[in-house]
């Protein structure tokens, strides 16, 4: 009877064991270990200190499969042993500091070689209620016609200037421009995260310190009545740059502050770049959009077919492609780019990959880099084009 009860017993741990494996919980245990120290870094912040929740987070390609939690000793310290140290795997540690969750700079940490020890450190603030320091750092603004409809896409990159994590009540304040109807916005956004009180966008994410430390990316509608779309576009911050892509054929923009930069080729489909500086709370962006039906669209209400004809993107404006390398990227291939450092803690569901996983967001980064290479002519025309088209391709495969 005590033998049939241990094989019992074998029998049901066994079964246990291979449900764990299936499922993927189980990760083989290592020699790694990972330790750091979060610092705040606010000029007349206190100490860190200990109890501070620090969260380690386990990629395996793309996804997090795991995560372990410590908490910070009295010099604001943490360690996280018996990690697995195949250099497949990353680690991205985040900390909870004052109701926001900061991580360490990416991208995520990896095991190399023989290595069994990593270190990093994770920077937090101290949070402020003064928006005195926040700016517009850049927008963009991809726009698409469909007959009488017009679908604007919109990036809006916050950046402070200051040593405090920006958390007022509702943050960042985004005007809408008159007549907006369809507001919607990135595919996984919280709909806690954007509030909505007439043609003001109110955004309740914080903005840490740092350049386009913070992103907002939304859409609407405007009609077309009467053949041309007036829009004056408000700003409640210093704008440092403003760029739009008109897709062509099909919607021409005319606007005394806009400097035409060219045509720009992406994955077949080409787009009017149009850029001005100077804009914000006093300096509103004038313009008028004006549909064009080509009469050889039959039904011009449908979506400009794709060019795989047209010329590569113009060498003029190589300038302008970091921001699309993150912008452009998320628009055209239907996808969130955002990318947010700090998140608050009390969101109540996960913000999605795109917009804190580091990992997630390393394939636009590359694109980025990539285009600062071919512009730099480090990187032939043949070479800069196959790799673009796999990074697309990448980016396309991660959309959710």
């Amino acid at each position: 009877m005590m033998g049939n009860r241990q094989v019992g017993k074998l029998g049901i741990g066994l079964g246990l064991l291979l449900i764990l494996i299936l499922s993927g919980v189980v990760y083989a245990q290592g020699e790694g270990v990972i330790e750091g120290l979060v610092v705040n870094v606010t000029a007349d912040g206190p100490p860190v200190g200990a109890g501070i929740t620090v969260t380690l987070r386990l990629y395996q390609g793309d996804a997090v499969t795991d995560t372990m939690t410590t908490t910070t000793d009295a010099e604001g310290r943490f360690r996280f042993e018996g990690l697995d140290t195949d250099p497949a795997l990353g680690y991205q540690p985040q900390a909870q500091y004052q109701g926001v969750t900061y991580s360490s700079p990416p991208p995520p940490l990896s095991f190399d070689g023989e290595q069994t020890a990593l270190e990093t450190t994770i920077p937090v603030y101290e949070t402020t209620e003064d928006d005195a320091a926040i700016t517009l750092d850049s927008v963009h603004i991809i726009a698409d016609s469909f007959g009488e409809v017009l679908r604007i896409s919109e990036i809006h990159l916050f950046g402070n200037s200051g040593d405090r994590t920006y958390v007022g009540e509702t943050t960042v304040r985004i005007p809408l421009p008159p007549g907006a109807e369809g507001l919607s916005y990135h595919q996984g956004a919280e709909e806690e995260r954007f509030i909505q009180e007439g043609d003001m966008l109110l955004d309740t994410a914080p903005v840490p310190p740092g350049r386009e430390s913070s992103l907002a990316f939304f859409s609407y509608h405007l009609m077309a009545a009467g053949g041309s779309v007036p829009l004056e576009r408000q700003f409640a911050y210093p704008v440092g740059q403003l760029n739009i892509l008109a897709a062509q054929p099909g919607l021409q923009i005319e606007s005394d502050q806009l400097i035409a930069k060219g045509p720009e080729n992406f994955q077949g489909r080409q787009y009017a770049l149009y850029s001005a500086t100077g804009l914000g709370p006093d300096a509103p962006l004038v313009a008028t959009l004006i549909p064009v039906v080509e009469e050889a669209s039959p039904g011009g209400g449908a979506m400009p077919p794709d060019h795989p004809g047209a010329a590569a993107s113009g060498r003029g404006s190589q300038g302008v492609l970091r921001w699309l390398g993150f912008a452009l990227a998320g628009l055209v291939l239907v996808g969130g780019v955002a990318y947010v450092t700090a998140t608050r803690s009390q969101a109540a569901p996960p913000a999605p990959a795109w917009e804190t996983d580091p990992q997630a967001r390393r394939p636009l980064v590359q694109l980025a880099d990539l285009e600062d290479d071919y512009k730099a002519g480090r990187v032939e025309a043949d070479e800069y084009e196959r790799r673009r088209a796999a990074l697309y391709d990448e980016i396309r495969s991660r959309q959710p």
